[in-house]
């Protein structure tokens, strides 16, 4: 259904405008996305209000200047706000339109790279509701220099993989429910939408250390995320591959305890939509803890197993958010006659 969507789309006004150019192009500020490249890189939306905020407007006057009043890109923009379309990891056309005008006059190639657009085709993320930060972060860094990872995003990873430490909710913490006027808050990363307050100094959360298994899941996912952003893409046939490989060890190295939920949770989970199976990304994870393989090697199809053992996550682990990996029709047919030679 997705592709068949896109087909629909290359022939919509919309699409012909972007491409015809005919949109006018303000000359803005060539800013530098944070940390493209590593484990923090910077959503676009972050990058969004980092942008209106140094050319001193507001992001809805920055959105007029991007997509003028009248086109058809403006008037089929999303309806329930405009931050609402570009938080998370909601990733529909409209997200990538807007990405592309903003690498268009920024006159910067690795503005894309905030999209994580090349893992997003083979992975579907899911984001938790609400935002969250890391606290230390967010101690060590001045005024202006903050921004909103893509991997604090991600409905998985519950603690920051630098310091170690768990997440906290971005919820203002003020004192007798001060709040500012609608027109004073200020939409910047790094600054509490409701009070103003720096760097969240307003949340009186406590910091707690994570556990070993959430610093592994952050860790993993930070590589993957690392991965894209610096030019590394992930195929699909990777993927296939390394799931075959990984699929292959559990059921020959694993023990019979794993085999059983792994052949009866991943593979009652592997699901037919549109054309393509999906498995989450909790089940994979679990999986690659158990057999000491890293995500990172998944995406590329390499079988490189971790020397030392790896704790087990438990069962609080990723209860809130879910991700899931595309798997290819053509995987399921060949495992299904693997699983069958094997039976022989």
């Amino acid at each position: 259904m997705a592709r068949k969507r896109d087909r629909e789309f290359l022939h919509t006004p919309v699409y012909e405008e972007l491409v015809a150019g005919s949109l006018s192009e303000p000359d803005l500020y060539s800013l530098q996305p944070r940390d493209v490249g590593g484990a923090l890189c910077e959503t676009i939306e972050s990058y969004f209000l980092r942008l209106a905020r140094e050319h001193c407007v507001s992001p809805r006057t920055l959105h007029k200047l991007l997509i003028p009043p009248g086109s058809p890109m403006h008037q089929a923009s999303p309806r329930e706000g405009l931050l609402a379309s570009l938080s998370g990891a909601q990733k529909s056309w409209y997200f990538f339109m807007l990405a592309e005008r903003l690498r268009v006059c920024t006159k910067r190639e690795d503005v894309m790279a905030c999209t994580v657009q090349s893992l997003t085709r083979v992975v579907q993320f899911s984001s938790r509701r609400g935002r969250r930060h890391c606290p230390l972060c967010e101690r060590d860094r001045a005024f202006g220099e903050s921004w909103i990872p893509f991997l604090f995003e991600v409905g998985c990873v519950t603690s920051c993989p630098v310091h170690r430490v768990r997440l906290v909710a971005s919820k203002c913490g003020a004192e007798n429910g001060f709040s500012l006027p609608e027109r004073q808050r200020s939409r910047m990363p790094g600054v509490c939408w409701t009070c103003g307050s720096l760097n969240f100094r307003c949340v009186n959360a406590p910091v707690e250390p994570s556990w070993l298994s959430e610093d592994w899941t952050a860790k993993q996912v930070a590589e993957a995320v690392a991965l894209v952003t610096g030019g590394d893409a992930p195929k699909p046939k990777c993927i296939e591959k390394g799931l075959s490989l990984l699929w292959q060890r559990a059921e020959i190295d694993a023990s019979p305890d794993f085999r059983n939920w792994y052949t009866g949770v991943v593979k009652r989970r592997v699901r037919r939509v549109g054309r393509e199976g999906h498995a989450t990304l909790h089940d994979v994870l679990y999986a690659c803890m158990v057999l000491r393989l890293s995500l990172r090697n998944l995406l590329l199809g390499k079988l490189v197993f971790e020397p030392a053992p790896i704790m087990l996550p438990d069962d609080r682990l990723t209860r809130s958010g879910w991700v899931q990996i595309a798997l290819p029709s053509t995987f399921r047919r060949k495992h299904q006659k693997m699983v069958a030679l094997d039976a022989e």
